[in-house]
């Protein structure tokens, strides 16, 4: 491992903590996912075979790659990541994803002293490069950290999760305990990262909205009316902006 100063969280206590983190063909943000994550134990990357070097890259960061066949879905993944964690408390992530700050202060601080079970952490989109906390899913709390036991995985999209707990606490993202989804950066990207069925909706949607731009601008020019029809900007940017100096570190 290139930098994994794994330094326990609790010298005043027993707690040790498993992070694992599914990962597939994100060459580009892999290191932004896995820099912050340092504090862990265990730090296990779970790679469904890439084909471009994010488990080159993760190896750099982890204790253990383990590559396993891909599959469309996530959550059998998860209970396989899961099975190899050797410690009482559980995080986990996806490779697009990114711890605050924060948030590595917050679950230092409170593996001391538990006061719950489970952990539902917000959880902030990043879309199109931007974020916008006036969006109806903000904040929307994602439940990653978890005493072994108290959560697992079966196989339902986007909500595969079971709660063996009443013990939860939502942390309040006020404070900046989050966790940063890096989503799509463009349009591009968009597309790409969706499923074929998906991606022919959207590019049949796309393909709407260009046709209604054409007719309004060919009306405009018709008629004579002075509006314009514009398009809207994309977000490019070289960096994400939450996560600061990690984003450099993934590019290799």
């Amino acid at each position: 491992m290139q930098q994994v100063e794994t330094q326990a969280i609790n010298q005043e206590s027993n707690a040790r903590i498993s992070v694992f983190v599914i990962s597939f063909n994100r060459q580009a943000v892999i290191g932004a996912c896995l820099a912050p994550l340092s504090f862990a134990d265990e730090l296990i990357v779970v790679d469904k075979s890439s084909t471009d070097r994010t488990a080159e890259i993760a190896a750099q960061y982890s204790h253990r790659v383990i590559t396993v066949p891909w599959s469309p879905v996530v959550e059998d993944t998860r209970a396989f990541a899961l099975s190899r964690c050797s410690h009482e408390w559980i995080l986990c992530l996806d490779d697009d994803e990114c711890l605050s700050a924060e948030a590595v202060a917050f679950i230092r601080q409170e593996l001391r002293a538990p006061r719950a079970d489970i952990y539902g952490i917000a959880q902030r989109h990043w879309i199109l490069g931007v974020h916008d906390e006036r969006a109806y899913y903000w904040p929307e709390f994602q439940p990653r950290l978890f005493r072994r036991g108290a959560v697992s995985f079966v196989r339902t999209v986007h909500s595969g999760y079971v709660f063996h707990s009443e013990r939860r606490y939502d942390v309040p993202p006020e404070g900046g305990v989050c966790v940063h989804h890096l989503s799509h950066r463009n349009v591009t990207e968009w597309i790409t990262k969706t499923n074929p069925i998906r991606r022919y909706r959207i590019g049949c949607a796309l393909l709407i909205l260009a046709m209604i731009s054409l007719l309004l601008r060919m009306n405009g020019s018709t008629s004579g009316a002075a509006e314009r029809v514009t398009q809207p900007q994309t977000a490019t940017r070289s960096q994400w902006p939450c996560c600061g100096p990690y984003t450099t570190l993934s590019t290799g």
